[in-house]
């Protein structure tokens, strides 16, 4: 209790915001209800499951797990037990084979982001960034030298359905007039898109593997919703990299994959699925040398999670509390109006204002209402984004939810 008592008064009292982690920013502001953060709420957390987790691979007896396994360093692409679960659990989820050699352990995606860039392209090179897009990602590839070029989204039309993130004739026709060569990189989250909400139609899809392999541009695809959807069976939509398999061109895709969003983020595990000799070459970093393999506390946990099936069991009534979250907050803030849609993946939607809307005076009824959004232009390097915010329905509660979304809609209603 005296541990808990000194954390609160350091939050509320006396830490700098950079001292702080974003729930704890959060929980200082308690007024403000933030739909910009994204991030699972405390009760979509697995404390159960990991609560049992350490508990089966720290138990003694026959069977028991060797404890160098999760206490030493590990392989630099990651621990051989881990990697073959994840392979298999992988594999069923994808439906495509999902080869142990083909993936390599990461902290997450944002260090996958930043090591498979790295690896693939040199500083001054230029790259391509789906736009909108999440908002973070910029800076992690601005700081690795990269010059990020637009490649816009397709545009939202609210009453009808759109099945395309990416403008792929649009990225077709900018290849093409381009140099040779100019583009090493296209950075897109295919499936629960952060900012839009959207997920990619199987058809554009192949078309999007196509234009990048005639053109020698890697695609850095952000799985990290790809195992967060709820869309129909009969919505056949396959990842990015089965469909660089298909058409013999494995090196076209790398995949990002985390944790952080089925389960908790501060288990900091995650995975890259690519070509086997890019994983290869991804070992030969001097950080992964010296550092001896991601997190081989964590993946030691999560093993035991995937060899049970609890990560699958979790994953299953996720997907349902997220469906659920969804449309909540889309059907409070709309109202009897048609600002947004509840997507059928991952953590965010993307509301489309008026356009009679006043920004300034927007802002300005939020902060009086204590809601917080993440404004478009955020989340955007060239495409006009202003009349849009992006807004989580993970991170609070569904009674939270309720709220936050009426004064949301207030604040549009009374700002147009």
């Amino acid at each position: 209790m005296h541990r808990q008592v000194r954390v609160l008064r350091f939050i509320m009292e006396g830490a700098a915001s950079w001292e702080l982690a974003t729930w704890q920013k959060a929980a200082r502001n308690g007024k403000v209800l933030n739909l910009g953060i994204g991030q699972p709420a405390k009760s979509l957390l697995p404390s159960g499951l990991m609560k049992d987790a350490v508990d089966a691979v720290f138990s003694e007896g026959a069977g028991s797990l060797d404890h160098r396994i999760p206490l030493q360093y590990a392989a630099d692409a990651g621990n051989f037990e881990f990697r073959t679960n994840l392979s298999e659990f992988l594999t069923n989820q994808y439906g495509y084979q999902v080869p142990v050699k083909s993936l390599f352990v990461s902290n997450g995606n944002s260090h996958g982001m930043s090591v498979a860039a790295r690896l693939l392209s040199s500083p001054g090179d230029y790259m391509l960034m789906e736009d909108p897009s999440y908002l973070y990602a910029h800076q992690i590839f601005q700081d690795l030298g990269l010059t990020l070029t637009s490649a816009p989204q397709t545009p939202v039309v609210m009453d009808e359905e759109v099945t395309s993130t990416i403008d792929i004739s649009h990225l077709d026709k900018m290849l093409t007039s381009s140099s040779p060569g100019k583009f090493k990189l296209l950075y897109v989250i295919p499936t629960g898109n952060n900012p839009t909400g959207r997920t990619m139609c199987d058809i554009d899809r192949s078309s999007l593997v196509k234009v990048c392999t005639k053109h020698n541009v890697t695609i850095l695809s952000d799985d990290v919703y790809e195992l967060l959807h709820w869309r129909p069976e009969t919505d056949n939509v396959r990842p990015l990299r089965w469909h660089a398999l298909q058409q013999g061109c494995s090196k076209t895709v790398v995949s990002l994959g985390t944790f952080s969003k089925i389960l908790a983020p501060g288990l900091r595990l995650g995975w890259i699925e690519a070509d086997e000799g890019i994983v290869a070459n991804l070992c030969k970093h001097g950080v992964t040398i010296s550092g001896g393999g991601a997190n081989p506390f964590t993946d030691a946990l999560i093993t035991w999670g995937l060899e049970s099936g609890r990560v699958n069991e979790f994953c299953e009534k996720l997907r349902k509390s997220l469906e659920s979250r969804a449309n909540i907050l889309a059907n409070n803030v709309n109202g009897s109006q048609k600002w947004v849609k509840a997507p059928k993946s991952g953590y965010f939607m993307w509301v489309n204002l008026p356009k009679t809307t006043n920004l300034d005076l927007f802002r300005k009824r939020c902060k009086e209402l204590n809601v917080q959004v993440v404004n478009g232009e955020s989340c955007s390097l060239d495409v006009d984004s202003k009349y849009f915010v992006r807004i989580s329905f993970a991170f609070l509660e569904p009674e939270e939810l309720i709220e936050a979304g009426r004064r949301l809609h207030t604040a549009i209603e009374t700002s147009t």
